[in-house]
């Protein structure tokens, strides 16, 4: 995500202000989404002047104190299988299109829907019993090729519990890359622009802990909002987004209008 922070979103913001001659824009991120930014605005600070406001919709920054046994045990093997990729050189995980077929087109929009809502209730909770008709859409827009050093970074962000760069468990290439054999710490204090923060209090990924911990961190935070029983992928998905959700970053982006 550092990469994709760094170089694609201010390609993609200027992009935008080029094209609409707009000083500034608005930003919302959901997941990644806001750390990418969070990455772009430690590298570069000055990118803080294009944009008006930003909304982070459950942000992992901070990571390492969920209660969720899978996520927990995931990054307790995370240095096992950055050895065992690199090992393979495997660098990307892509699902067969044979795969997403089976899921979205065969066992998320048929009969055997009930087992597809089953399969995704543990990671997704109550969102997949009230947004059953997106659910092969879901599946199809899930089950996407991932770069396996994003998925290592994150494990690695939950091992440290700091918001830190990729480790390469290698003083050397660290040493290479940063000039120090330790990965730095992202500099939060370089995010000046107004955030405004929203977290769902059945996050599997982001405890309140981790959250307020970003929370405390960054220097412009203007709203802290905590969604009662919306879970991580719920900020895209849930059927009750617009009235929990949508219509607040409404609210937030009219009362911090443009410049």
């Amino acid at each position: 995500f550092h990469e994709i922070g760094t170089i694609d979103l201010p390609a993609i913001i200027d992009y935008i202000l080029r094209e609409t001659n707009a000083p500034k824009l608005y930003y919302v991120g959901h997941n990644q989404g806001m750390t990418n930014l969070f990455a772009l605005l430690s590298a570069k600070p000055r990118y803080n002047r294009k944009i008006h406001h930003a909304i982070g919709l459950a942000t992992f920054g901070y990571l390492g104190t969920t209660d969720n046994r899978v996520v927990r045990r995931a990054a307790e093997l995370t240095d096992k299988l950055y050895s065992t990729l690199k090992a393979l050189n495997i660098h990307e995980l892509k699902p067969t299109p044979d795969i997403v077929r089976l899921m979205s087109g065969i066992v998320c929009s048929s009969d055997m829907n009930e087992l597809c809502v089953e399969m995704l209730r543990g990671f997704f909770g109550s969102t997949v019993d009230r947004s059953r008709n997106l659910l092969p859409a879901m599946v199809d827009d899930l089950l996407t090729s991932v770069s396996t050093r994003q998925l290592i970074h994150i494990g690695q962000l939950m091992q440290t519990k700091k918001f830190q760069q990729f480790d390469y468990r290698n003083y050397m290439i660290n040493t290479q890359k940063y000039g120090q054999a330790k990965p730095p710490e992202y500099n939060l204090s370089r995010v000046l622009l107004p955030v405004s923060l929203f977290h769902g209090t059945k996050d599997f990924i982001t405890s309140a802990k981790d959250a307020l911990r970003l929370k405390d961190e960054l220097r412009n935070v203007k709203n802290f909002l905590e969604i009662p029983d919306l879970n991580h992928i719920g900020f895209v998905y849930s059927d009750r987004l617009y009235a929990r959700v949508n219509r607040k970053i409404i609210e937030i982006f009219n009362q911090h209008p443009k410049a």
